[in-house]
């Protein structure tokens, strides 16, 4: 039997969480057989808290914690408790039918598990696990796409996506809005709706984002044969305060993860991460040399002293980008069905 370490403070416990997982399965299948949909809803909550402390033993990731009702909160359910109507949802062991919004009819698939969540601003949210036969159409292009803070990105054909920069528009309304809550009295009815009134509109740039996001990551994949794409350590990046707002304003990280996923569905883009220490900003795409002087941020553009080309800094880098993604894919080419590749 595996044993758990749990770290509080300076104390460790030692639980064998698998043993007391497992009685906890076989009292909720016992106790409460009177109701066969909640007994699976448990049942699936408990093999969920099992699977977050293996891998959290194994240090993939951290133990779970206590979640405040106030919080973000979700359930997971299997796919045969739930009937879905025109604008209702029944799912099991919850009384009467549930009034929803459709955003769109569910595509044709088998159905892995539904997700009712919650947010902190008291929004109710429904979302289903499909496993699709389809893949995503790829194009035929070939860009590098260097990441910026004026300009969201910049590939190597010279187009460029502007940044939204969604918060910074809401930002001197929410700083009014946090200074007016810091004068009320902490839990009082009107410092809770005023906490909830900030919260929708984070909620609304998180939205906004989002779908910004999902839109660009969409149209690269569906045009583009191969993708190159720097890898940043934005942990580190987000330590220097002049472009920390900036940087998790534009969101690259969940922008990253997006393009990941989306090229593992695709029928045959290949996304290629350079290696963090690739200096693209540094090095002339035409003759390959790389320049002796560091480029300050100040400077959008300049000229190569070997070859005398003069560059802008950000489709520069994109061309040297989209030759390290070129070689790595040719490199890669007798594995196929690698999607996404890391230097």
């Amino acid at each position: 039997m595996m044993e758990f370490g749990i770290q509080k403070g300076r104390h460790t416990t030692s639980v064998k969480l698998p043993a007391l997982i497992k009685q906890a399965v076989t009292i909720i299948k016992t106790e409460l057989s009177q109701s066969a949909t909640s007994t699976r809803a448990l049942v699936t909550v408990a093999e969920t808290l099992y699977t977050q402390y293996k891998r959290a033993d194994q240090r993939l990731v951290e133990y779970p914690n206590f979640k405040s009702p106030k919080g973000y909160m979700s359930a997971h359910y299997p796919p045969e408790l739930y009937q879905l109507g025109v604008d209702t949802l029944e799912v099991g062991g919850v009384d009467g039918k549930i009034k929803i919004i459709l955003h769109r009819p569910l595509p044709d698939g088998v159905v892995k598990k539904f997700i009712l969540s919650k947010t902190p601003t008291g929004e109710h949210y429904v979302s289903f696990t499909l496993k699709l036969k389809r893949e995503r159409s790829s194009g035929d292009r070939e860009v590098g796409l260097d990441m910026g803070i004026i300009d969201f990105a910049i590939d190597s054909d010279g187009e460029r996506y502007p940044n939204p920069k969604l918060l910074l528009k809401v930002q001197n309304r929410i700083e009014h809005l946090n200074k007016h809550l810091s004068r009320k009295v902490v839990n009082s009815k009107s410092w809770r709706r005023l906490k909830e009134k900030i919260q929708k509109f984070k909620r609304k740039v998180i939205n906004r984002r989002k779908d910004f996001l999902h839109q660009l990551s969409a149209r690269l994949v569906d045009s583009c044969r191969v993708i190159g794409v720097e890898r940043l350590d934005i942990k580190k990046m987000l330590g220097d305060e002049r472009y920390r707002f900036s940087i998790s304003d534009a969101g690259w990280g969940e922008f990253k993860r997006q393009l990941t996923y989306k090229s593992i569905e695709s029928n045959d883009t290949k996304l290629v991460f350079a290696n963090q220490f690739f200096a693209s900003t540094h090095i002339c795409s035409c003759c390959k040399v790389k320049r002796k002087e560091k480029l300050p941020t100040s400077i959008r553009s300049w000229t190569c002293e070997y070859c005398g080309t003069h560059h802008d800094r950000d489709i520069n880098a994109a061309l040297n980008l989209k030759r390290v993604a070129l070689e790595a894919v040719e490199k890669w080419k007798s594995r196929s069905n690698t999607r996404v590749i890391f230097l």
